[in-house]
């Protein structure tokens, strides 16, 4: 009887186990429309900005539509900026005088294909980087180098930032090049998660030379865009092999736009990589 049983389970099973159709994977039609995805926004180092617009992708192959043809203007407090497209499409820029308007909100006008959207951010001033408060680990090794460990998300800080770790093989910060957001680290005011985030802890390590330079760029981020990155990174970093599908994350785009327009004040430092390691 129990081996009977066994057979009933097994032959019960195996045609949900059974691949269906040829194999393609395909993607339904988003329950939702999202006219745009927006990315930058205004810093303080540099006058000339620059922010990136482009279509959601649902396909399988992930290709970026750009957004071209949008009308863009940034509000500083006082002058209503245009920002003109760029020769690389979808990216548009203009020039900021008054990019050091602290606790004050800059806001963001786009309209694409008949369609406006708006968003809004306040400037906060950073912190100066502390060499004490640095969010990487630094050792000296036996044959000379030095040995840098970056987590991309440190908790308990006591301000949120973002923050950028260039050496020889990573790229200087350039707010033109969005295809190197990749790089940037995060330190949150929020504690860790819980405690098996080391599990899948997220680390950049790195061997450098006594005399190899190390920039550092530390970020400013409002009350909003601190939570804002926060949630992305729980629905993405902290996702693991057994989560759900991630969550839509609501940035501060009207209209469905994705995204988040931000405003930030920039600290930079440079070291060498012996200097670290004292």
């Amino acid at each position: 009887m129990r081996n009977l049983l066994c057979l009933f389970l097994v032959v019960m099973l195996f045609p949900a186990c059974e691949k269906q159709g040829n194999g393609d994977i395909t993607f339904g039609a988003p329950g939702k429309t999202y006219g745009i995805v927006v990315e930058g926004g205004i810093n303080t180092f540099y006058k000339i900005q620059y922010i990136r617009l482009s279509e959601p992708s649902f396909s399988a192959d992930g290709t970026v539509v750009p957004a071209v043809g949008a009308r863009v203007t940034v509000t500083d407090g006082g002058a209503n900026v245009v920002f003109r497209e760029t020769a690389t499409p979808g990216v548009y820029s203009g020039t900021i005088q008054n990019n050091t308007n602290y606790n004050k909100a800059y806001k963001l006008n786009i309209t694409y294909k008949d369609k406006s959207y708006t968003a809004t951010d306040t400037l906060r001033q950073v912190v100066n980087i502390i060499d004490d408060f640095l969010p990487l680990g630094c050792i000296k090794q036996a044959n000379g180098t030095i040995k840098l460990t970056i987590p991309k998300h440190t908790f308990g800080f006591l301000n949120s930032c973002k923050w950028l770790i260039s050496y020889p093989e990573i790229p200087a910060w350039n707010p033109a090049r969005f295809e190197n957001a990749g790089y940037f680290n995060y330190t949150h005011i929020q504690g860790s998660p819980n405690s098996v985030y080391p599990l899948i802890n997220q680390l950049r390590i790195v061997e450098l030379q006594p005399n190899d330079f190390v920039s550092i760029y530390k970020f400013s981020m409002s009350d909003a865009y601190s939570q804002y990155l926060y949630t992305v990174f729980q629905e993405t970093d902290w996702k693991g092999l057994f989560s759900g599908v991630p969550a839509e994350v609501k940035g501060n785009l009207s209209a469905g736009a994705l995204g988040f327009f931000y405003v930030t004040d920039v600290d930079i430092r440079r070291y060498r990589a012996s200097e670290l390691a004292n």
